[in-house]
């Protein structure tokens, strides 16, 4: 993610900004490698992912990292209808962090991203 340079993570804020120029109907999971990396433990993280919809989430971000971590994995969840605008970012809450780092994922080939930059965050989706 780079180095920190005060309050901002400048991969997500260029992302944020990058935000209404990108297709959002182009995302998922394209990597073959991806897919033998996932395919071990996907049923199991579907159910897990589909059990906590259902229930109800305490805040929205809870909710969105579901869905999004169910898109991440190749499903459509049944609620969603639209993508989420970037938020804030918060350095202190890991959950701002998990959010961008699937969303900049999903949508890698709308994204700029360096060689090195996409290496990274895929690694990232895929822990």
């Amino acid at each position: 993610m780079g180095k920190s340079t005060g309050k901002d993570v400048l991969i997500f804020k260029r992302f944020q900004l990058s935000w209404n120029n990108l297709n959002k109907q182009n995302s998922g999971i394209a990597e073959k490698y991806v897919k033998k990396i996932i395919k071990p433990e996907r049923k199991r993280l579907l159910e897990f992912l589909k059990n906590n919809l259902n229930n109800a989430q305490p805040r929205n971000d809870y909710k969105e990292l579901l869905e999004l971590a169910l898109i991440f994995l190749g499903e459509k969840p049944k609620t969603l209808t639209f993508f989420h605008v970037p938020g804030a970012i918060h350095r202190a809450r890991w959950m701002a962090k998990a959010i961008y780092c699937i969303k900049i994922y999903l949508f890698r080939n709308e994204f700029k991203l360096s060689a090195k930059e996409k290496l990274h965050f895929t690694i990232y989706v895929c822990f």
